[in-house]
């Protein structure tokens, strides 16, 4: 029998290049991918790198009708239209924004959804990723999103981006500003026990033990893997819905 002790330092750079992430698409051509009532647009973040976001504006299913027939539709204006809930969200390693369209058809549902891809992937800007900079970019989209709705803005994060939005959470609080929920699908401790487990169970009981629900609120945690829907195909739970709203 073998025992291998590994002693691991993992930067995020290596995190794409070992599970990889997927080539840039034309992203403008929102209908080739099956998907109706979205815009793909460039956020340019003032920051010291420069960078520019590619995103993805998807309305919620109760105005797609007006947008169907209509090329001049304004996504402007939805924006601030403070009627519908928004949900940011950050996809996993090996995505894209175009990666969750099963969920996105979900979510409308329920939400004005912002999909938006890190510095790096997709078509937003090649630079420098750390987990410091891929946050921070985060951070300064979610104030772009703020700044231009009323809107209650949720945040919801697959995967690798379950640890971009805990920590962009943590970091607008110390700016005091809120969000009003986090979701985090498929979410972990660490890179090093995900390599050795999935310790789920460990990570809701040190949420538990560190929040204070009189002001932070509570945590609901659903469990999914005995149903066999695993890492990436959570959206093909019956009851996801309902969880949802």
């Amino acid at each position: 029998m073998y025992k291998i002790v590994l002693n691991i330092k993992i930067h995020f750079n290596d995190i794409k290049h070992i599970l990889g992430v997927m080539s840039p698409k034309n992203y403008s051509k929102t209908e080739a991918f099956g998907i109706k009532g979205v815009k793909n647009f460039y956020v340019d973040l003032k920051n010291e790198d420069n960078i520019t976001l590619g995103v993805w504006q998807i309305l919620p299913n109760e105005i797609l009708s007006e947008v169907i027939e209509n090329d001049d539709y304004n996504y402007d204006g939805a924006l601030t239209n403070g009627n519908y809930n928004i949900l940011l969200y950050m996809h996993g390693n090996a995505g894209d924004r175009a990666t969750a369209l099963e969920l996105y058809d979900l979510l409308r549902k329920y939400y004005h959804i912002f999909a938006v891809d890190y510095r790096g992937y997709a078509d937003s800007s090649c630079a420098d990723m750390t987990e410091t900079s891929i946050v921070g970019d985060m951070v300064e989209f979610y104030k772009w999103l703020r700044n231009r709705s009323n809107s209650s803005i949720f945040v919801w994060g697959h995967s690798l981006g379950t640890g971009i939005g805990t920590q962009l959470i943590a970091n607008l609080k110390k700016e005091n500003i809120s969000s009003h929920g986090l979701i985090l699908e498929t979410p972990f401790t660490s890179v090093t026990d995900v390599m050795k487990t999935h310790p789920i169970i460990k990570l809701y009981n040190i949420a538990v033990n560190n929040r204070n629900t009189t002001y932070q609120g509570n945590i609901t945690y659903h469990l999914f893997e005995e149903l066999g829907y695993d890492h990436m195909s959570i959206f093909k739970a019956p009851e996801l819905s309902a969880y949802i709203r």
